[in-house]
């Protein structure tokens, strides 16, 4: 049986100003169950673990815009800011126009998932 990680978290986070100048933060959490698309392309780079947390991104390469121009990779989360960000599969086609839309409504906006099983 393939292993067939889901993505069961998504915390967004929104961060606003007021027009005084103060700040505030307001965090939404929304579970939901969803596999990570095309993960199998990825598994020389990326052994799925129970529990781990992905980074997900608008993807912008060109190979991810020829099959879905809204594509929202999933990336493992990396402690150095400059490293180069590793692609471990996609969110579905039918979640990417809803969350790259979510991702590029607020500056501040963040989108993580958490695998959960197969």
């Amino acid at each position: 049986m393939a292993f067939r990680p889901v993505l069961q978290r998504a915390l967004f986070y929104l961060s606003k100003q007021r027009k005084n100048g103060e700040s505030f933060k307001m965090y939404f959490k929304v579970h939901f169950k969803t596999v990570i698309r095309g993960h199998h392309v990825y598994k020389h780079t990326w052994t799925p673990v129970i529990n781990q947390v992905l980074q997900c991104e608008k993807d912008n390469r060109a190979e991810a815009q020829q099959h879905d121009s809204n594509a929202v990779g999933v990336y493992l989360v990396t402690t150095q800011s400059d490293a180069k960000k590793t692609l471990a599969g996609h969110v579905l086609v039918e979640l990417s126009h809803l969350l790259k839309n979510f991702l590029e409504a607020e500056a501040g906006n963040k989108l993580c998932a958490q695998v959960t099983g197969k």
